[in-house]
């Protein structure tokens, strides 16, 4: 059946087979129902991950994602393109999961490529955070910068944008970290008392 060929049976280069082997894919049946999310976040090793990847394409073993701008297409500067490839990044959607602080810390990204990037994300719609863009209240309650991250990508914003959550439900926010709860708890009492 052609779902069990093995990986080194398929057309693809030594350094794509090795990679592959390395990472624990022995077979086109483990890889086939994975979507490239799931392979970025899976791998341990990222070297000759992308170029793995567009090889896993043309083979049609991994389908792109539709609507995602690959970074290899955009027009940016060498060095934009391959400070992004170092970071692991495919798409240009996964740059905002980094804050403008993460950003400047990659390897290479000066200011002058920081404006870059940061013109190319606003040009699709993209907006970076920084860590400044946080109300005091959040910055003060021992949210780390990481998961107020993925806050803001789910629209939370603000410390009113929790005014309405269940403790229950901040709990999960919090990934169980009840000593965060409490504070959110005691800052959304502080503003409703303002009010």
């Amino acid at each position: 059946m052609d779902n069990e060929r093995k990986c080194d049976q398929i057309q693809l280069s030594r350094r794509a087979r090795r990679f592959l082997a390395d990472e624990g894919f022995h077979d086109v049946l483990s890889l086939q129902n994975m979507s490239i999310y799931a392979f970025l976040s899976r791998c341990k090793f990222h070297t000759w991950l992308n170029e793995t990847i567009d090889e896993l394409v043309a083979c049609g073993i991994m389908q792109e994602i539709p609507g995602e701008i690959k970074i290899s297409e955009l027009d940016i500067s060498p060095r934009l393109r391959n400070i992004l490839h170092r970071a692991y990044m495919r798409y240009l959607s996964q740059v905002a999961e980094y804050s403008r602080e993460d950003l400047m810390r990659l390897r290479n990204l000066g200011p002058g490529t920081l404006k870059e990037l940061l013109s190319v994300c606003e040009e699709y719609g993209i907006k970076i955070w920084s860590v400044n863009d946080l109300p005091i209240e959040i910055r003060k309650s021992g949210i780390h910068p990481l998961k107020y991250a993925q806050w803001y990508a789910d629209g939370i914003s603000d410390l009113s944008d929790l005014s309405g959550k269940s403790q229950e439900e901040l709990l999960e926010l919090c990934e169980g970290n009840e000593k965060v709860v409490k504070k959110i708890m005691g800052l959304l009492r502080k503003a409703e008392n303002r009010k």
